[in-house]
């Protein structure tokens, strides 16, 4: 069941979430991205089921997808012909050498991989939690109905 809650009433933008949208932007060289979410008050975190102490309640954080196209999908960005994690993993392996960058050790932090499903696409989280974390979450939702 959806929260009640819409999700723009509380979804801010901060110095430091602003900044790693554009740093994404510059990095990455794409123009367009979609932004999922970023900054998010408790209640709302707490409506959509997320981790009490998830960085988008800190600010410092943002979820993502690559979209130049506007079809709502993620982009083919290893160029391979196919929609998939992989793409995903482009994204990461940016992030892994902004983290392994000492100039940039104000930005080291989380980076997650999320598997599309019926309700969004593959999508990054990011954020500069100030130490380096990693997590994929392939999430599948089945539903299953007896007939009598």
């Amino acid at each position: 069941m959806c929260p009640s809650i819409p999700q723009t009433s509380c979804v801010l933008f901060n110095d430091e979430t602003s900044f790693l949208l554009l740093l994404f932007l510059k990095i990455i060289s794409i123009i367009e991205i979609t932004l999922k979410n970023a900054n998010r008050c408790s209640l709302y975190n707490k409506a959509i089921g997320n981790a009490k102490y998830s960085r988008h309640i800190f600010g410092d954080a943002i979820n993502f997808y690559v979209d130049d196209n506007y079809n709502a999908v993620m982009d083919d960005l290893n160029k391979d012909g196919i929609i998939s994690m992989s793409d995903a993993e482009v994204i990461q392996s940016i992030v892994n050498e902004i983290d392994d960058d000492p100039e940039h050790e104000d930005l080291l932090g989380g980076m997650g991989k999320y598997n599309k499903n019926a309700e969004h696409t593959y999508f990054v989280h990011i954020d500069t939690r100030g130490y380096k974390a990693r997590w994929y979450i392939a999430k599948i939702l089945i539903r299953i109905c007896f007939i009598i």
